[in-house]
């Protein structure tokens, strides 16, 4: 757990790196005067990504409990038995540090550089949000949630290539809040 946002900081900078080398201004990469421009349009899509984050993660949580036939109680028990044995301080650094690195590197190494070197490769928009979608799915792991990711990815995909000035900052501050409230569960069981 101490590892995964060391990667995500390694990721996220060789990905801002090589985008300031290759003539990518800070405002091109992350969008800060398009944001402010632009501040109910970019608030209304970090609501809209949240809401489809959390519907695809009851979503998930519903297949598990389908799966293997359990009520919703036994779900909740099964993940907070395996939760109480990471050690407190490790949840703790989880949903302090965790959420900060993913929303800015992984939006950096996955959005900004990630669909923008595939369409300098000659991928088209779909092509590269769908490769950068299954890219973010599997960086999560090869289970269910690589599937939620996978289609979180691609929403988040979605709004990056939608906006004209490809704004990483509607993106990031809902990655940020969307772990941030989701890893809260590592600290209060």
């Amino acid at each position: 757990m101490i590892l995964w946002p060391i990667m995500q900081v390694i990721y996220g900078l060789y990905a801002y790196r090589y985008l300031r080398h290759i003539g990518y201004s800070n405002e091109k990469i992350f969008g800060f005067s398009a944001f402010k421009q632009r501040l109910l349009r970019n608030i209304i899509i970090i609501i809209i990504l949240i809401a489809v984050s959390e519907l695809l993660f009851y979503a998930e949580g519903l297949i598990y409990i389908i799966t293997y036939s359990m009520t919703y109680e036994e779900y909740w028990e099964q993940f907070a038995a395996i939760l109480v044995r990471i050690p407190y301080w490790l949840r703790l650094f989880t949903w302090l540090v965790g959420p900060f690195t993913a929303g800015i590197f992984e939006e950096l190494f996955f959005r900004a550089y990630g669909i923008n070197m595939l369409e300098e490769s000659r991928a088209s928009k779909i092509e590269a949000n769908l490769i950068q979608a299954i890219a973010f799915g599997l960086w999560h792991g090869l289970t269910m949630h690589a599937l939620i990711t996978f289609l979180i990815g691609f929403t988040f995909g979605y709004f990056y290539l939608s906006d004209k000035e490809r704004s990483l900052m509607p993106l990031i501050i809902a990655h940020w809040i969307i772990d941030f409230v989701g890893f809260m569960i590592f600290i209060s069981v």
